[in-house]
């Protein structure tokens, strides 16, 4: 039904969840293959009276909780003229709805989309008609009806417009000199707004290639089930069924009962020429790998060959990495014998996926080899130098590896792995006895980013210990235990000058600059040393730090008499002894700073000692001087009064 007595503000939030339904894309917020069905009743009309009216329903099935709806369709303008799209009563039955026409075109037989929806939060479930066309006939025949750009609308706790994902049922009749057999599709290719077609369209049956052909556009990637009747066409033992798409064969599933045949496929997102026959002949290639397992640098031949032979045809081969997107490897022609081959040297590590496909003739259906997959490895070789000793660690991997160390006090050795997301990465981990090992050979403990790998096994030999783990590729940092490890670390003597620091940059001849020093012990013993100061190249003083320990260091603090230097800019700094076996001494020296000598000023003439005012005496000598100038006038008047009496 239509709204009446509809205020501007109710219309214009109807118009506004209106645009809402016609605008496209709406997300789909049900699966795939969803049990809500769109439907014509009936799906055809066989017009044998020219003036004779068929009313047919769209029927909607399994609605859940719906809240609109929009559909258009195709027809033969040969044999049927529309007088009229009229909404059904399945939404109005539970409140009030706007109904939006679209265009009746009976010179192409389109009719774009109609559409209805539910005023307010109410909403319908089950089944019921959803609209219904009006036709007439206008010569004799029959005529298919197509649904196309279907959308089932529902509203979320928000009140936001979400499109449920629908199946249609597509009827295609193919009518023969006695006899009519209908084809019958279900899918969830419901149309793409905005197109001449949608949905299905432009069907075609043709005999002599035992070959059903269509159209069909969906809003997401697509599925069918297309009913066959063995009537119409049958496989014989020596063929087989093919579904084309684009003329290249896609992948099918194929069921039978007594009189039906069931075809299920999918396809991508777009527009498709989907040819369905019989008239092949299977075909299998096969393919194999000289080795499933190589060095980084190295080659690989992949060959295989085609059966039935065929000779001089294409074969495609494709690889990925892993998890990744397939891209074309190389393009070969089989030989008399059916065989190809091909050579190849990956430039990249990685766990590579490598499959063959020829698109077969016009009497052999094509085929996709099965998967093989080859390990491509970088070999890595850390070196590990321990008191004049050198140890090697071997890592094979499928990753890039890095950052590798060994840290001889926790046991342990480690580095970083880097792979394609969403792949697996493996390492083998090849490490000298004498470096690291774990006895027994079960307490070795390897964490990928502190936990355990997805597979782990340790074997070994007489000299070395294998490790061979797995983990989900990203960045991964390994750390790999054992339980004994080569002996305590070689003493290592190295003491640095860290820090150097005047107590003033500007000071008068005579007086007195403090140097404060840090030294640093970054050695593995204790040590003590000496570390002198230097105003330009002339010493100033030496001290000694005494027993000062591995990575720990110490402040001494230097005096500096300027006595006697003349005036000018001399640059500080500090030098730490060297000590015996110390190799690096180029962090011993340390200069910072410049320190100004000035010339200390002359007394004013006459020799008399400027006076001092009290506003010159700094706060804290204010209190004492005061005393001082109260007392002195008294202890000199004590004198004077204590000599007087003397002399009488």
């Amino acid at each position: 039904m239509k709204l009446k007595a509809v205020s501007g503000m109710m219309l214009t939030l109807l118009m506004a969840s209106m645009v809402m339904v016609l605008a496209s894309p709406i997300s789909v917020i049900a699966q795939l293959n969803s049990t809500t069905t769109v439907y014509f009743d009936p799906p055809m009309i066989n017009g044998t009276v020219v003036g004779q009216d068929f009313t047919v329903d769209i029927n909607v099935r399994d609605a859940d909780e719906i809240s609109g709806w929009q559909a258009g369709l195709l027809f033969d303008p040969t044999v049927l003229n529309c007088t009229g799209f009229f909404e059904g009563e399945f939404l109005s039955d539970v409140g009030e709805t706007f109904f939006a026409e679209g265009t009746i075109n009976n010179a192409t037989g389109v009719i774009t989309y109609h559409a209805c929806v539910l005023y307010g939060s109410v909403t319908a479930s089950g089944d019921g008609r959803l609209g219904y066309v009006n036709f007439t006939v206008i010569a004799p025949g029959v005529s298919d009806l197509h649904l196309r750009d279907v959308k089932v609308l529902k509203l979320d706790e928000l009140g936001r417009v979400f499109e449920v994902a629908t199946n249609i049922i597509d009827v295609y009749t193919v009518v023969g000199d006695t006899t009519s057999h209908t084809v019958v599709t279900v899918s969830n290719s419901t149309g793409l707004t905005g197109d001449y077609h949608s949905g299905f369209y432009d069907h075609a049956f043709n005999a002599s290639a035992e070959e059903i052909s269509f159209k069909v556009t969906g809003p997401s990637a697509g599925f069918s089930n297309v009913t066959i009747p063995k009537e119409l066409l049958e496989l014989d033992p020596q063929h087989v069924w093919a579904v084309l798409a684009e003329g290249i064969s896609i992948s099918r599933t194929v069921t039978e009962n007594t009189t039906h045949t069931f075809l299920y496929f999918t396809y991508s997102f777009g527009i498709h020429e989907v040819k369905i026959t019989t008239r092949f002949i299977p075909s299998t290639i096969l393919i194999n790998l000289s080795s499933t397992s190589i060095a980084k640098g190295d080659s690989v031949t992949i060959s295989g060959a085609i059966d039935p032979t065929r000779s001089g045809v294409n074969v495609e081969i494709i690889y990925r990495l892993s998890g990744g997107e397939w891209a074309s490897l190389a393009n070969v022609t089989t030989i008399t014998t059916g065989n190809y081959s091909h050579v190849w040297a990956p430039d990249a590590a990685g766990t590579y996926e490598i499959m063959a496909s020829w698109e077969g003739d016009e009497e052999t259906l094509g085929d996709v080899s099965d998967v093989q997959t080859l390990a491509v490895l970088s070999i890595y070789v850390f070196e590990v130098v321990w008191d004049s000793q050198v140890f090697y660690v071997n890592v094979e991997s499928n990753s890039t590896v890095s950052d590798f160390y060994f840290n001889q006090p926790m046991k342990e050795i480690g580095f970083n792995v880097t792979g394609l997301d969403g792949t697996i990465g493996f390492c083998n981990v090849t490490i000298p006895k004498t470096l690291l090992l774990s006895y027994p050979i079960e307490q070795w403990i390897v964490l990928i980013d502190a936990q355990t790998p997805l597979y782990f096994i340790a074997t070994e030999n007489e000299t070395h210990t294998m490790l061979y783990f797995t983990y989900s590729h990203t960045t991964h940092q390994v750390q790999i235990f054992g339980t004994w490890v080569i002996g305590p670390p070689p003493s290592v003597h190295d003491v640095a000058v860290i820090g150097v620091v005047s107590s003033v940059t500007e000071v008068y001849e005579g007086d007195l600059v403090n140097i404060n020093v840090t030294v640093r012990n970054e050695g593995t013993v204790t040590e003590t040393f000496e570390v002198s100061t230097y105003y330009d190249s002339i010493l100033i003083e030496t001290l000694q730090a005494t027993s000062l320990g591995p990575q720990t260091e110490i402040t001494l603090t230097f005096t500096w008499t300027t006595s006697g230097v003349p005036e000018g800019d001399y640059t500080i700094s500090a030098v730490a002894s060297t000590l015996l076996g110390e190799t690096d001494t180029a962090d011993n020296t340390y200069i910072n700073g410049v320190v100004t000598i000035k010339k200390r000023p002359a007394p004013p003439v006459g020799g008399k000692a400027t006076p001092i005012s009290k506003a010159t005496i700094k706060p804290e000598l204010q209190t004492p001087w005061i005393l001082l100038t109260i007392l002195l006038p008294l202890v000199a008047t004590l004198v004077f009064v204590k000599l007087k009496k003397k002399k009488q």
